[in-house]
Formats: C-alpha cells, sequence, structure tokens
C-alpha cells in the first residue's frame, strides 16, 4: 500500500519545466540538489520532478567510478542521489553497466546489503521516470529480493571461510588438482564469467595465486 500511494504521489508530479534562457543540470549540480531533500524517498521525487541532467558520457563515466567507495563507505547518500542522477541521464544505458560490473552484489562488500538496499529500492521509485525496459525492472526488483539474504549469507561466508582455515591442507590440495586441470586442457580463461568465478581466470592466473608460485 505505501508502495502504491508513492507510487501515484510520483505520477502526479510533473517535471519542472525550463525556461528559455536557463540550462539543463549538468551532473554535478543534478546530485547536489538530490543531496538537498531530507530522506531517500524525498530525493527519489525530486529526482522524477527535475529535468534529466546533461552531461557528456567522460562525466558520467567519472560519476560512475565513485559508486563503489560510496558503497563500501555506506555513504548511502552520495549513491543513492549518484544512481538516480545515472539514471534519469541514461537509465537503460548505466543500468546494464551497473549489472555486467556486479555493483549490487553484496559479496563485493562483505555481504553488507544496507547500502544496496537503500540503492536499489529508490531506484525502482525512479524506475518508471528513467524509462528503464520491464526486464531491467524485473532485474531491480530480483536483486532486491536477494539482497534480504545477505546478512545471512555473510554469516555463511565467514562459516566456510573457518572450515576452510581449518583444512587448509585439504583445501590446497584441491584447488591444486583443478589448476592442473586447467593447464591440461589450457584454460585461457572467459571474459563471459563473472570475477568471482574461477572460469573468469586463466590457468596461468590460478597458478599465481598459490604461495610461493611465481
Amino acid at each position: 500500500m505505501e508502495s502504491d500511494a508513492l507510487s501515484t504521489r510520483l505520477m502526479a508530479i510533473k517535471p519542472i519545466p525550463l525556461s528559455k534562457k536557463e540550462t539543463r543540470l549538468d551532473l554535478s549540480e543534478y546530485v547536489t540538489e538530490l543531496l538537498k531533500a531530507p530522506n531517500l524517498s524525498a530525493m527519489a521525487t525530486v529526482a522524477h520532478a527535475l529535468q534529466a541532467p546533461a552531461a557528456t558520457h567522460a562525466e558520467a563515466k567519472l560519476l560512475y567510478k565513485r559508486l563503489p567507495g560510496y558503497i563500501n563507505a555506506n555513504d548511502h547518500r552520495n549513491a543513492v542521489a549518484s544512481v538516480l542522477a545515472l539514471l534519469r541521464h541514461d537509465g537503460s544505458v548505466w543500468l546494464a553497466r551497473m549489472r555486467r560490473d556486479g555493483l549490487f552484489r553484496a559479496s563485493r562488500y562483505g555481504y553488507d546489503g544496507g547500502c544496496l538496499k537503500k540503492i536499489v529500492g529508490t531506484a525502482l521509485e525512479l524506475s518508471t521516470t528513467a524509462s528503464l525496459p520491464p526486464k531491467q525492472i524485473q532485474y531491480l526488483e530480483s536483486v532486491h529480493a536477494l539482497l534480504e539474504l545477505a546478512r545471512p549469507a555473510r554469516q555463511i561466508h565467514r562459516s566456510i571461510v573457518y572450515r576452510l582455515k581449518m583444512r587448509k591442507g585439504t583445501a590446497l590440495k584441491t584447488l591444486l588438482a583443478l589448476v592442473n586441470s586447467s593447464f591440461s586442457v589450457n584454460w585461457m580463461g572467459s571474459d563471459q564469467a563473472d570475477k568471482s568465478q574461477l572460469l573468469y581466470w586463466s590457468a596461468t592466473d590460478l597458478a599465481s595465486a598459490f604461495p610461493g608460485s611465481t
């Protein structure tokens, strides 16, 4: 019910018109305007009301590169404002980039999903204004649901790490067998795989990860 009410309120807001003498805000100015909002829900409302920001690809890329730092620092306001600005600038393109880079993957941040949930939740509030295709909206909805599992996943991860430390010898032998297998088929790695998967790395990369290897 709360989500429906918010959607209705957003749809009722018309973009703020610009006079002939005014120019569109650039990304930095746009983010500054969003940060004036008292909370994240209000930030989404402001993003909906403002005209889409003007920016070159280089400027948008620079803002995008700051996002992991904001998330790692749990700076949810700057992270949300930056994501909203990119979504309003060219939402489909930048969300595809975020998905490809695994920006919203909790494992990148020690399974701390608090900041990510705020980003994705606010992005969903703006999804209609950002003209995202249905599949990308479904992606955000799926990520938001998965982030609810971030805390249990962190506990499981810690448990696995503890077990590996207790059975270091067995784990290393298993990994060594995997590397030998990769060399036997001359595995060159796969750019299509995620960096968190062994398939991404070549046999040489995997071998270099072992202590004492060169």
